[in-house]
């Protein structure tokens, strides 16, 4: 997992395109939000993404089988 600093919009964003694209969208609690993938690319049941809120910016964990992480 790769970890990024995301603005709530750009973060809103990836939750709402990931959702779109089937994955799994779960608001685990305020400000917390993990997205797996149900169907499994490659494990089933991984977690392809988090985030957690922290002030006004979203601490991400990205999967970097899923996501361009550079």
């Amino acid at each position: 997992m790769v970890a990024r600093i995301w603005t709530k919009k750009e973060t809103q964003q990836t939750l709402k395109e990931l959702r779109k694209n089937g994955y799994k969208v779960e608001k685990i609690y305020t400000g917390f939000y993990k997205a797996w993938d149900v169907e499994g690319y490659i494990i089933p049941n991984e977690l392809v993404f988090s985030a957690l809120l922290m002030r006004n910016v979203y601490i991400c964990r990205l999967n970097p089988d899923y996501f361009d992480a550079e």
